[in-house]
């Protein structure tokens, strides 16, 4: 009882004694600190982002070659989504994702039922068809070079090199 009453009135203290209240259309918060600042091109962010998508696509083609195909759709919209939020990243955000879904489509359409899928954590990554294995690996090699271009295209291209790097390196591996 007498905790309870003495945190009631250790918040009630720290409540009064606090800082004066923001107006609902102020564009700080309450500490006072900019929370726009960090919604920019950031070399942190580009650099963190190419080299978490070089990680996994080496992973990707570590593994038995009909899980790479969905591996590599994964990594590519890990990738979109660690982008997500940031205006800046738009273009590769948007051009990633895209990346991603076509990828997913043809993997979709080239599932093999008698297979488990492979578990990695919490990912887990649908086989193909192994007869299906070399028209994917093409289309996948395609879909990776023109999502490349397509981001060298973007008007911050210098901006986004080492992503495309990633991308790139990803494809001169062989699936």
């Amino acid at each position: 009882m007498t905790r309870t009453l003495f945190l009631a009135s250790a918040l009630a203290l720290a409540c009064s004694h606090g800082a004066p209240l923001q107006a609902a259309d102020s564009t700080r918060s309450g500490d006072h600190r900019d929370r726009t600042s960090g919604l920019g091109l950031s070399a942190l962010v580009t650099t963190s982002v190419s080299d978490q998508l070089r990680i996994d696509l080496a992973y990707c083609d570590r593994i038995t070659a009909v899980y790479s195909f969905d591996c590599t759709a994964y990594a590519l919209s890990r990738a979109a989504t660690d982008l997500k939020g940031n205006p800046a990243y738009t273009a590769p955000e948007s051009i990633l994702r895209s990346a991603a879904r076509t990828i997913r489509a043809t993997v979709k359409a080239e599932i093999d039922r008698a297979r488990l899928p492979r578990l990695n954590g919490l990912q887990y990554y649908r086989p193909v068809q192994p007869s299906a294995t070399p028209a994917l690996r093409q289309h996948t090699a395609a879909t990776l070079d023109q999502t490349a271009a397509a981001i060298a295209a973007t008007p911050q291209a210098t901006a986004f090199d080492p992503i495309t790097q990633a991308i790139l390196t990803g494809r001169q591996t062989p699936l």
